[in-house]
């Protein structure tokens, strides 16, 4: 009974942070925006207003969440027995996929244009979904349902694929088109291929690394 209470209860734990995942970076604008209505101009109001263009309070509860949970599960693999041909191949064929979207999908493509928006793409924006996704999400769906014979929490990496996928469409409304289309299925491949080399290493640090790097490249075009 107590095992099954608490299985319960992770579940509708990890049903929360993944429905708020869909949305977190506009949920958390529009309370960063909420307090900055009520600042007068000043240097209070600047903080606040830079540290929500660089999303960097979307970061900081990234990361106070992932603080609280990756606790609950153990490393998934070590350095020494983690398959690296395979996370090399994944690595290289998600940066090479960036830069062929880069050049296919061009005009589709959100790109950069102020420093604080190349602040956002390449370091705060991939931090902070990397601590949601293949952090907290990963290390709850791991805890729900572990490895299985292979060594590798495959609901782990495949719900937090879905879900970081999924809520690239808060940048679209929700609304399907084919921008949004391309987003959705180029990020579900992103998500499977940081959630194995998340698994695979047992580091958090090598997915973080190859997301900054894939974003970086796909600007290059």
């Amino acid at each position: 009974m107590p095992n099954q209470f608490a299985t319960r209860i992770l579940s509708g734990v990890l049903c929360v942070v993944g429905l708020v995942s869909l949305a977190q970076f506009r949920i958390i604008s529009e309370l960063t925006n909420v307090l900055r209505n009520q600042l007068e101009p000043g240097w209070a109001f600047g903080f606040v207003a830079f540290a929500s263009d660089i999303r960097l309070p979307a970061l900081l509860f990234a990361l106070l969440l992932y603080g609280a949970t990756r606790f609950m599960v153990a490393r998934p693999a070590t350095l020494r027995t983690a398959p690296w041909s395979p996370i090399v191949v994944a690595s290289l064929s998600t940066i090479g996929a960036s830069l062929l979207l880069g050049l296919l999908a061009n005009p589709w493509i959100p790109h950069p244009q102020s420093i604080n928006e190349w602040i956002v793409f390449c370091l705060t924006g991939p931090v902070a979904e990397e601590l949601w996704f293949r952090g907290t999400i990963f290390c709850l769906a791991m805890r729900l349902i572990p490895s299985d014979k292979t060594g590798l929490p495959w609901f782990a990496i495949a719900l937090s694929a879905l879900l970081f996928s999924l809520s690239h469409l808060q940048y679209y409304g929700f609304r399907i088109t084919y921008a949004s289309a391309a987003q959705l299925g180029y990020t579900l491949l992103l998500g499977l291929s940081l959630g194995y080399t998340r698994a695979a290493t047992g580091r958090l640090g090598y997915a973080i690394g190859l997301h900054i790097i894939t974003n970086v490249s796909s600007q290059i075009f």
